[in-house]
């Protein structure tokens, strides 16, 4: 388990020295705040998925997801090219 870099500072000192992303075996150095920049994607269809049923909720939510996962493999791909 780990805390982004972004989260991390709001915690006390021994918290951010056992649970820092960097400090996990296996972990890469990275941007670490990808998700923080999904959940302000997401946030501009609150207002839509709140009226929304569990189900329909659910299914709008695995679609948005996965078209930014998507956007971002065909991002890398390209760059590869």
């Amino acid at each position: 388990m780990a805390i982004g870099p972004w989260h991390v500072k709001a915690h006390i000192a021994a918290c951010q020295a056992r649970f820092r992303a960097r400090a996990q075996p296996g972990a890469g150095w990275s941007f670490g705040d990808n998700i923080e920049h999904l959940w302000a994607y997401l946030r501009r269809y609150a207002y839509m998925l709140k009226r929304m049923s569990v189900a329909g909720r659910q299914d709008l939510l695995n679609e948005l997801v996965r078209c930014v996962f998507i956007d971002a493999v065909s991002m890398h791909v390209e760059s590869l090219a």
